[in-house]
């Protein structure tokens, strides 16, 4: 059985023999290690094989006659540290993104009841049909069975009441 150090030594050379060794001796320490961080055993899997091909990816930056086992279990550390980091960044976007979907959701509601007020159930439907579904004009005029010159000038009536609407909401 090799020393810690000439497997260490086998290593800067990238002898695959020495990578299997250095694993079997370390899997369960540099495993607990992380599992500590996430909490999480098959998470605790994935990022102790990402710490074994981060050594072995970088064991040229280890000082020779450093202390590899200190220097294994930083890259331990730090990997599930930032998977921590990230995930946390993560859920916080998704928690984000679900109050912002609410918040928009609530604006919308308020502007279809202010379009409800303020527009008949033609101009409503024809400004429902391209603002909310992104349809043109000719596919709106299409859907409804009316004249294209009919849906144009619905169009243009119910954007002047909105906009009257919006620029003097109290009168």
């Amino acid at each position: 059985m090799k020393t810690e150090k000439e497997l260490v030594n086998q290593l800067y050379t990238h002898n695959q023999e020495a990578f299997r060794e250095i694993y079997a001796k370390y899997y369960k320490l540099v495993f607990s290690k992380i599992n500590e961080i996430s909490k999480d055993a098959e998470t605790s899997k994935d990022l102790t094989q990402d710490t074994f091909i981060k050594m072995w990816t970088n064991i040229h930056t280890l000082e020779y006659n450093s202390n590899f086992k200190a220097w294994l279990m930083t890259i331990a550390k730090n990997t599930a540290l930032d998977f921590v980091k990230t995930k946390k960044d993560v859920e916080l976007m998704e928690e984000f993104q679900l109050d912002s979907a609410k918040f928009d959701e609530k604006i919308m509601l308020e502007y279809q009841i202010d379009l409800k007020s303020i527009l008949n159930e033609t101009e409503y439907m024809v400004i429902g049909l391209t603002t909310a579904f992104g349809m043109k004009r000719r596919e709106v005029a299409e859907y409804m069975g009316k004249p294209l010159g009919t849906v144009l000038r619905v169009y243009s009536e119910a954007i002047k009441k909105i906009k009257a609407f919006y620029e003097h909401p109290t009168e």
